[in-house]
């Protein structure tokens, strides 16, 4: 569920530059390995997100 205005693309919220990534969706990120793998809950300045690694 999301109010955000991703939510009509299903969350996605395409191609970050790292620069401006939030630091702690960053470390989760680089933290996975598998295609497919799926985060914990992340809690950033912005809410929380959960993550899946594709490609």
């Amino acid at each position: 569920y999301s109010e955000d205005i991703t939510a009509k693309s299903g969350g996605d919220m395409g191609w970050i530059p790292l620069a401006e990534l939030d630091t702690y969706i960053a470390n989760a990120a680089f933290k996975m390995k598998k295609n497919g793998e799926i985060s914990e809950v992340i809690k950033s300045g912005s809410g929380y997100h959960i993550i899946m690694l594709i490609g």
